[in-house]
């Protein structure tokens, strides 16, 4: 039996839980967190590439896995963008925050 699951991708079988989110999923929750994003000004994917300096396709590429678990909603629209959806009561820690 293989450990990987979809795409050969290890630890992505079973329950998804905040345990196995990447590095880049964990700042960006914490990002949306910390400007206190919400439906009424939710975060462009283009603020999220500028913030932690990748392209505007890898932010949304990140940001899907979020939205799929329920940590993150989506507002759409010209208006639109991330915020962090009304069930997450708390943020993993990103790497190197205290605890």
């Amino acid at each position: 039996m293989s450990l990987t699951g979809r795409r050969g991708r290890p630890g992505r079988r079973g329950a998804r839980g905040e345990d196995d989110l990447t590095t880049l999923q964990r700042y960006i929750l914490a990002y949306l967190r910390r400007v206190n994003a919400s439906y009424a000004r939710p975060v462009r994917s283009a603020e999220l590439a500028q913030q932690f300096n990748i392209t505007d396709s890898y932010a949304r590429e990140q940001t899907r896995p979020l939205v799929v678990r329920g940590l993150v909603a989506v507002r759409g629209g010209p208006k639109g963008g991330y915020y962090l959806a009304g069930n997450v009561t708390t943020v993993p820690k990103a790497p190197g925050q205290g605890a």
